[in-house]
């Protein structure tokens, strides 16, 4: 597990010294052959630590808050280095899957409450922070306000759905051919 931490930090830090930028965003390290994306791998790594650490840590995060507060400290590391290439996506999907783990590890209920209210309140400050973030999500939930820009592709999801239902129209068949 430990190993699997040191590997994620690493390659964060590498992409973020290293790696290669494009419109605004450094992700990818370029490996001549293909690029690979850190935040892809850090998924993976991240939530196998976190599982073998409640696994060998069982009881100590149910009784103590310092048990509860080491993955954590883990995360918000990680978090800081995935929003600074910047990854908020990334950082949303690692943290929900380190709540889902933490719930089901069998926590305090009150700490618990405590964790997600102050991720609810930090993924709401980021939001706001940058506004492609609070763009990009109300593109999200109002495809149709901007069906050309910021809802292109819920909008297209749509109506590929819409027509074709479960099995589809076929291939080249569909009406958003360009």
């Amino acid at each position: 597990g430990y190993l699997f931490y040191i590997l994620v930090l690493g390659m964060l830090i590498y992409v973020l010294w290293f790696g290669v930028s494009a419109k605004g965003s450094q992700r990818w390290i370029d490996l001549y052959l293909l690029n690979i994306q850190p935040s892809e791998l850090t998924k993976l790594l991240l939530i196998s630590y976190l599982a073998g650490y409640l696994v060998r840590r069982r009881d100590e995060v149910m009784t103590s808050w310092w048990g509860f507060a080491k993955p954590m400290l883990v995360l918000t590391v990680a978090a800081i280095l995935l929003l600074s290439e910047p990854d908020f996506g990334a950082t949303v999907v690692i943290a929900s899957a380190f709540l889902g783990m933490i719930f089901l590890s069998g926590v305090k209920f009150g700490q618990f409450i405590a964790l997600i209210s102050g991720c609810i309140l930090a993924c709401v400050g980021l939001i706001y922070s940058q506004p492609y973030r609070l763009k990009r999500l109300t593109g999200f939930t109002e495809p149709f306000a901007d069906p050309y820009d910021t809802g292109y592709q819920i909008v297209q999801s749509l109506i590929a759905f819409g027509r074709g239902d479960i099995f589809g129209v076929g291939l080249g068949n569909s009406i958003q051919k360009q």
